[in-house]
């Protein structure tokens, strides 16, 4: 209740400095609306543009007009960067009322259901909600909520990492550089693979010790010169099928393989054998499964490197809602450095 009456009253300092005319842009009065229109219009074409240039110019210039005179687009005056729309509006029976006004980020927003988070509002249960921290951009906050917490269970989930050597292969794929990143931080020595060459220094400044080519046909033995005697204790692969046969090959004694995705090749042959005697543990996760205290720990990690500015989250892109198939696009076509995110005028 203390946060909610503190939120409060930093809503009203907001409104009493902003002097919002209305709260949404449905309650502008339409007339008001046309005539802004009209005014803009007529300067717009003093640049002698063609007309469709002159519509694109003041759409852009309506949204900042929304932007002055509507409450939920304004910029929160009490941080300078949120949306007073994007902070959390409502929360169900049961819930913690402090959460009004939080700034969050969210996982499993189309786990089991029609639509995600390509939404202007979202329902989610409470537990599937964590704190976003004051120095993370809403950008950052919605490439985190499968990404990060997939890279810190496949790094984490069977205890500390120090002094471990880890190979995370695909070093150059979201949830691939963020794992290289909690790995290192978490204490572990880590090698990555790639098959871009113009992304081996961003995946080193990540952390990596060494970055290979994983088209390498001695592949294993360039990893066991990398990882040193003690060998690589951990395997992390997004493509674990595709890698499985190497994979078994560079894992040293009792290591374990650890697989969160296998499109190219879902059905893989398992050499068991070769496995078992050398105590291999392949495991697979979805974070769509993630137990709420395991999801919360994770977050709180990430939260954690956030605020001590040691997690780099890259965005590739940022598009508006309306062009969500070209966002698609841009995901399927694989050649990206980080999250594509869609952004809510």
């Amino acid at each position: 209740e203390a946060k909610l009456g503190e939120f409060g009253k930093q809503l009203a300092m907001h409104i009493a400095a902003a002097n919002p005319q209305w709260v949404s842009q449905d309650e502008v009065d339409q007339a008001a609306v046309e005539r802004e229109r009209e005014v803009l219009a007529e300067q717009a074409r003093e640049s002698g543009k063609p007309e469709e240039i002159v519509q694109k110019m003041v759409d852009g210039r309506m949204r900042k007009y929304f932007e002055e005179v509507c409450l939920l687009e304004q910029t929160f005056v009490i941080d300078g960067e949120t949306k007073v729309s994007k902070a959390v509006e409502a929360v169900g029976s049961g819930v913690d009322p402090s959460l009004v006004g939080s700034r969050v980020f969210v996982r499993n927003g189309q786990w089991q259901r029609a639509s995600g988070t390509a939404a202007e509002y979202v329902t989610l249960a409470e537990g599937l909600v964590h704190t976003l921290p004051d120095a993370a951009s809403f950008a950052v906050g919605a490439a985190l909520g499968i990404p990060a917490l997939t890279a810190a269970h496949a790094v984490l989930k069977d205890g500390p990492v120090d002094g471990q050597t880890v190979l995370v292969h695909g070093g150059g794929g979201t949830v691939a550089r963020l794992a290289i990143q909690i790995a290192t931080d978490s204490g572990a020595r880590v090698i990555a693979t790639t098959g871009d060459n113009d992304k081996v220094d961003w995946i080193r400044d990540a952390g990596a010790v060494a970055v290979l080519d994983y088209r390498d046909p001695d592949l294993v033995s360039a990893v066991a010169a990398a990882a040193g005697p003690d060998g690589v204790g951990r395997i992390i692969d997004g493509e674990c099928g595709r890698n499985l046969a190497t994979s078994i090959d560079i894992i040293s004694t009792k290591g374990t393989i650890v697989g969160y995705g296998s499109v190219l090749t879902p059905a893989p042959e398992l050499a068991f054998l070769k496995m078992m005697f050398k105590e291999v543990t392949l495991t697979s996760i979805l974070v769509y499964l993630l137990a709420e205290s395991a999801a919360d720990a994770y977050a709180s990690i990430v939260a954690d490197m956030l605020e001590r500015g040691v997690l780099d989250v890259a965005v590739a892109a940022t598009l508006p809602l309306t062009e969500a198939a070209q966002a698609h696009r841009l995901v399927e076509a694989g050649d990206r450095r980080g999250a594509v995110i869609l952004t809510i005028d």
